[in-house]
């Protein structure tokens, strides 16, 4: 994770920070987002955004942390334009 970090390339940092979520690795999406990976965006991981996974994932501190991380909790799916709301009460 060092070289990633290291290299500083928020795309691939996104495709990690979509990993640790799914695996409910809060230490490592610290890392990752204090690293520069993208907090905020819906194109990299079947249209949802890092908050939308940990919403959907049930993982409460990693939803706190990236609301804390400017994560935007009214963001809407970049394909049904749902919000992270409407995405955890529908999935």
């Amino acid at each position: 994770m060092r070289d990633l970090l290291d290299e500083g390339d928020p795309i691939e940092m996104s495709d990690e920070l979509m990993d640790a979520i799914r695996a409910g690795d809060l230490t490592t999406v610290r890392v990752l987002v204090d690293g520069g990976a993208i907090v905020h965006d819906t194109r990299w991981y079947r249209w949802l955004s890092p908050l939308m996974v940990a919403c959907q994932a049930g993982f409460l501190e990693t939803v706190l942390f990236l609301i804390d991380k400017g994560a935007d909790p009214f963001e809407k799916n970049a394909v049904s334009a749902m919000s992270v709301t409407m995405h955890t009460l529908l999935f």
